[in-house]
């Protein structure tokens, strides 16, 4: 019973560490998927502030330019040409720029697909109905799909600056139609000052933040999510501020070997987000310890957000189970041992008591059942009928001379052995389905007509046999 209760204790602590152990995972796992999401929502809610203030403002501009276009258009369509009214609303509108000229107004003859006016003058006279942004968007066919359904046309696509033709920056956008002229009227803000502006704002924000179990948040702004040595710049990471501002690499290995941003960056790619389990210095040392670390992509601004915790805590917390484990059953052991040495003080002298009652016993039974079978053989021996019994495994148990005389065998040849020991194959098969039926209860009487070849072989006896199932402790036996 004591070795029983120390297996058991033993079973339930065991199975006390294995629930602590996925008890932290998931908790950690739930927190950490906590704290990037915090910084995804709180960067969704400022670049949808953001745009929804940038949306206000251009609107308010398209709609002072179509009011100009209108007052330019009621004054000069009984004197001039359509094309004359163009030129004047082309040169009013260009002459109206913010932001130091890098925001402006443009005229678009959405008849002819040409630029009127815009703020880069090398587009002016262009045919734009193939142009698209770096994105592969056609920005022109864009607008004019939306207005089949809006008065105004708003669009976030990718445009060169006025001041800089070789990058393209994102740009909100809104557009207007003025069908008198069939022209539109459009105008956009840049997003990457206001980007810049909430990114910095974020990364103050959360610069500090740290959780417990030495979890704190990692970001990273991707340049090639396909990877590579300058794959993203570290942006926040208070763990590592020597790598902030850093390009890193997607080949850097752990301490034991493992490429863990490769394993992220492919999770990424394939459903934005994943858990990578990997070796990274913890926070206040500058030794490695094993970590989970979760990852999201933040595609509006197209960054890594990522949260991890060390598993230290866990290994202490299951070191004090363990300790406790061996003091349980160090203390079960002795208590054990004392009780054993008690209670044998008093067993001994009865078990030698009970085992000669026993030894008695057995004696006289033993010798009551050697006489009962040697009284059963000798009366089966008598009987002038061949008879036989066998095992569930179609073995023979049981022969008497009768037997002997009919198949030649003694029954120091036949016992333990199956028909097919003593017959031929064909008569044997017969012996061993008739057997089978037996066996599995289809007949309670079996009786059916087959022949018994003698050991000699010379002699083949038709022979009708007389079957039945008897139960016996183990096996059923068959007469």
């Amino acid at each position: 019973t004591s070795y029983i209760n120390i297996d058991i204790q033993t079973t339930h602590l065991q199975e006390d560490i294995q629930k602590s152990k996925e008890q932290f995972l998931e908790v950690q796992k739930e927190n950490v998927f906590k704290q990037v999401h915090l910084m995804n929502d709180t960067i969704s809610f400022h670049a949808k502030q953001s745009k929804k203030i940038l949306k206000i403002k251009i609107t308010e501009r398209i709609e002072t330019a179509y009011k100009v276009v209108q007052n330019i258009y009621a004054h000069h369509t009984k004197t001039d040409s359509l094309e004359e009214i163009n030129r004047e609303i082309s040169a009013t509108l260009s002459a109206i720029s913010y932001n130091n000229t890098e925001d402006y107004i443009y005229v678009y003859d959405y008849k002819n697909h040409i630029m009127l006016a815009h703020g880069n003058p090398k587009f002016v006279g262009k045919d734009m109905r193939n142009f698209q942004d770096k994105h592969g968007v056609n920005i022109l066919k864009s607008i004019e799909k939306l207005f089949e359904k809006n008065r105004i046309a708003y669009t976030t696509n990718y445009f060169i600056k006025p001041n800089n033709a070789i990058h393209e920056y994102p740009k909100l956008s809104a557009a207007i139609k003025f069908e008198p002229l069939q022209i539109a009227i459009g105008t956009g803000m840049y997003l990457d000052k206001v980007r810049e502006n909430q990114q910095q704002f974020v990364l103050e924000r959360f610069k500090h933040f740290s959780h417990e179990h030495n979890s704190y948040l990692f970001m990273l702004n991707i340049h090639n999510i396909e990877g590579g040595n300058d794959f993203a710049t570290m942006i926040l990471n208070s763990n590592r501020p020597d790598l902030l501002n850093q390009k890193i690499s997607d080949s850097h290995i752990d301490t034991k070997g493992k490429a863990f941003r490769q394993e992220m960056l492919k999770k990424l790619r394939e459903k934005g987000e994943g858990y990578v389990e990997y070796w990274y210095k913890k926070p206040g040392t500058l030794q490695s310890s094993r970590k989970l670390s979760y990852f999201y992509l933040q595609k509006e601004w197209n960054w890594i957000v990522g949260s991890g915790f060390y598993f230290d805590d866990l290994e202490k917390e299951i070191a004090t189970l363990e300790k406790e484990m061996k003091l349980s059953i160090d203390d079960m052991i002795i208590s054990s041992i004392m009780w054993t040495f008690i209670l044998l003080l008093f067993i001994i002298p009865l078990a030698i008591i009970i085992s000669v009652r026993i030894d008695k016993t057995i004696d006289r039974y033993a010798g009551s059942l050697l006489a009962q079978k040697n009284f059963l053989n000798s009366l089966l021996d008598l009987l002038p009928i061949p008879i036989f019994a066998k095992g569930i495994d179609g073995k023979y148990i049981l022969i008497n001379r009768a037997f002997e005389k009919l198949t030649g065998y003694e029954g120091k040849d036949i016992l333990n052995k199956g028909v097919y020991d003593i017959a031929p194959r064909d008569i044997a098969k017969i012996y061993d389905d008739q057997d089978q039926r037996v066996f599995t209860l289809k007949e309670q009487l079996q009786v059916y007509q087959s022949q018994v070849v003698h050991k000699s072989n010379t002699t083949k006896n038709e022979v009708i046999f007389y079957k039945s199932p008897f139960l016996m402790t183990k096996n059923r036996l068959m007469v």
